[in-house]
């Protein structure tokens, strides 16, 4: 550990660092290359160092791989077997709201029948909060068969006639 003017250097070769080089800016650094950037607005850059477009959190893939897109994995703290037979499991959720706490929409994916090693069938549902209320209603799901299903919850159509199967 090692403070060196505006770098603060975390390992013994001096590759690794956090640094404020740049007027405003923090930058986060292996292998001697820039990993995570905060700007002075407060953007976040991951695998960039140059901002494209309007947003707060800019993820790139590496640009000398044709299959190394930009990514966000959201991974439950459970394993297969712990989630085993759980169908409705949580495993991420993506909220949609403002700063008071109000949701308006969110995306959810949770497990959609009993999961097993290399077995792991999942749905996402998709929510939104209609005018009036105050908490979201499920509105579409894709399950684990590739169902479409729109205003209902279940895949039989003999069930629901609000049912569209894809």
């Amino acid at each position: 550990l090692d403070l060196n003017g505006t770098e603060l250097v975390l390992d013994v070769d001096g590759d690794t660092s956090i640094t404020s080089d740049t007027d405003d800016q923090i930058d986060f650094k292996t292998g001697g290359s820039d990993r995570v950037i905060i700007d002075s607005s407060g953007k976040v850059l991951l695998g960039t160092s140059q901002q494209r477009g309007h947003m707060t959190l800019q993820i790139e893939g590496d640009g000398s791989a044709s299959t190394s897109q930009g990514s966000i994995f959201l991974r439950r703290g459970l394993s297969t077997s712990s989630i085993g037979g759980n169908t409705g499991a949580d495993l991420g959720l993506i909220q949609f709201g403002d700063n008071d706490g109000g949701i308006y929409a969110k995306i959810e994916a949770k497990s959609d029948a009993t999961a097993a090693n290399n077995d792991y069938p999942g749905r996402l549902q998709f929510f939104t909060t209609a005018d009036g209320a105050s908490s979201p209603t499920e509105r579409m799901r894709i399950d684990n068969g590739g169902n479409v299903l729109i205003g209902t919850t279940d895949n039989n159509p003999n069930n629901n006639s609000a049912d569209s199967t894809a």
